[in-house]
């Protein structure tokens, strides 16, 4: 029996050839299966977009040579290391690619203080206060 596998691949042609149609299904379904966890996870992390850790806090901001501001209440956002902090009506935008560079950021138990050559803007999480003077952004 002869058999013409130059015009298609059918199965008696690979068979012909030393294909195994049957093994090569499993094998290859098997690579599919065990890939298909670690794919759905990537697709899945680069489509859904990261969020911004959001919060609430008080800040004040200082200029070189200059008293701070009145402490008061402002917003920190922050995104991948990327940092803005709303304080009325100026947002201070704090790139991550930045850092190191053009300012300083300073992470301590109370906050993040970060110093540019400029100034700095000091947040902290919570409202400073102590028993000797009350709170801090008390009129």
């Amino acid at each position: 029996m002869r058999i013409n596998c130059t015009s298609s691949l059918t199965s008696s042609c690979l068979r012909l050839i030393g294909f195994d149609l049957q093994s090569s299904f499993v094998s290859t379904f098997a690579i599919i299966r065990s890939a298909f966890p670690f794919l759905a996870f990537t697709i899945g992390a680069l489509a859904s977009p990261a969020l911004a850790d959001t919060k609430d806090a008080w800040c004040f901001t200082q200029q070189v040579g200059q008293l701070p501001t009145t402490l008061r209440q402002c917003g920190f956002s922050q995104r991948q290391g990327n940092v803005n902090v709303y304080r009325g009506n100026i947002t201070y935008i704090f790139s991550n690619a930045q850092q190191g560079i053009s300012y300083e950021r300073v992470n301590d138990y109370g906050g993040i203080i970060f110093r540019s050559p400029n100034g700095l803007v000091r947040v902290f999480w919570e409202r400073p206060c102590s028993e000797w003077s009350g709170c801090a952004g008390d009129s």
